[in-house]
């Protein structure tokens, strides 16, 4: 039986590891970009 506050831990792990995966994929595109003027 998983708790409420299990629950609530996954999710606000889960909520940083999306927030710091958006940055770093928002910095690569940015940088891939800067490489590739075609895009």
């Amino acid at each position: 039986m998983i708790g409420v506050q299990d629950l609530e831990i996954y999710f606000s792990m889960l909520a940083v590891i999306l927030m710091f995966y958006m940055r770093a994929h928002k910095a690569t595109m940015s940088r891939y970009r800067a490489q590739v003027p075609l895009l």
